[in-house]
């Protein structure tokens, strides 16, 4: 998939200068969670998305882009990176999700014949702006399709970033926060949320909007990082550019 090529994205810099990114081609599934005016929407809605569209062409990466609250990827509605249109709707998610799952599968069956079909297929990204939203719909059909896509789609070029406001028990189900290896947190509401995303309380002390701690493996210690931020009048010249 993708010829080989790495799917990097920029989450911004660490406290000692370091420019820090997250591979998904390494750890194939991240969630982003932050409460309100912590800046995680920001940041995944506006530098996230910009930089993986500044450096991949719609024929390397192609997105399938959900947002529930019909008003955060609005900008991106007609960019050439999108494997479908943009989900607003709940049937219009659950039918992209299942669209993935099945291409996870044809993928997966042809890597197993080794007719070296998929190589030629772009990265495919699933993003989700608010995952509560699916979650009140329907948990158990989204639990099962985000924990197939986080554990098998790695290995075919199918990758999962999800972010909520909620990261409680019924949104981010513990077999959820198992499968997925990559963390952005930015500052949550409790030390309760702190130690299920972290195992630890630091999230509740992070103060800057677009503070955030990063993980990119299970296990793995926290790296404080300020994510960039990126206003909606460059996010159309990012727009207009890749469309020149």
């Amino acid at each position: 998939m993708n010829n080989g090529k790495s799917i990097k994205f920029l989450i911004g810099e660490s406290t000692d200068g370091e420019t820090i990114y997250g591979n998904f081609t390494e750890s194939g599934s991240f969630v982003s969670c932050g409460h309100v005016g912590s800046g995680h929407s920001s940041y995944d809605e506006g530098a996230f998305v910009t930089d993986l569209l500044k450096n991949y062409t719609p024929e390397e990466l192609k997105f399938v882009m959900i947002d529930p609250k019909q008003v955060q990827l609005n900008p991106y509605k007609e960019i050439a990176h999108l494997w479908r249109p943009i989900a607003f709707m709940p049937n219009e998610a659950r039918q992209y999700v299942s669209e993935i799952i099945n291409e996870l599968n044809q993928r997966l069956e042809q890597t197993s014949s080794d007719d070296g079909i998929t190589d030629s297929k772009p990265a495919l990204l699933l993003l989700v702006t608010e995952i509560a939203d699916l979650m009140m719909v329907d948990q158990g059909f989204y639990e099962q399709a985000f924990l197939e896509i986080a554990t098998k789609g790695k290995a075919v070029g199918i990758y999962l970033y999800i972010a909520t406001q909620r990261p409680s028990e019924d949104v981010l189900t513990e077999s959820i926060l198992r499968a997925i290896s990559g963390r952005l947190v930015f500052a949550v509401a409790s030390e309760q949320d702190s130690i299920r995303l972290l195992s630890i309380t630091s999230a509740v002390e992070i103060k800057n909007q677009g503070e955030l701690l990063f993980v990119e493996q299970l296990g793995s210690k926290p790296l404080k990082v300020q994510a960039p931020y990126i206003t909606d009048e460059n996010i159309t010249k990012v727009i207009n550019s890749i469309e020149a």
